[in-house]
């Protein structure tokens, strides 16, 4: 349900199994070693867009609540979920890593990312 690959091409970001064991990972690209594989979530990991500075991952997750998730492309933690009416498409992020999109039924949504920054920066 999709892979996305790093601005740089040294990453690939993946919903392992064709997302349907339910886990999320990373590979390095160079290495062929999986830098981290995180779950099983409750449900279906739908497909995921990495932030232009590669340190965020978007993706859907179609859990209890669905959800719209950003987490560190280091460690897989989830650094925040946002509920969403239903699961659908793909997120995405800006070429300039400053908005994170997505559709819902009632038309698209975004949100600004340079106002939600982590202690880390």
């Amino acid at each position: 349900m999709g892979l996305e690959f790093s601005s740089d091409g040294a990453r690939i970001a993946s919903a392992r199994g064709g997302n349907i064991n339910k886990f999320r990972a990373v590979f390095d690209v160079s290495r062929g070693t999986m830098q981290f594989n995180v779950g099983p979530f409750p449900c279906y990991v739908h497909g995921g867009d990495f932030t232009s500075d590669g340190k965020r991952i978007v993706s859907t997750a179609c859990e209890t609540v669905p959800s719209l998730q950003l987490f560190d492309s280091a460690t897989g933690n989830i650094m925040f979920s946002l509920p969403r009416a239903a699961t659908g498409t793909k997120p995405a992020v800006s070429q300039d890593g400053r908005l994170l999109g997505w559709s819902e039924q009632s038309g698209y949504q975004f949100i600004d990312l340079s106002k939600k920054q982590d202690s880390n920066e």
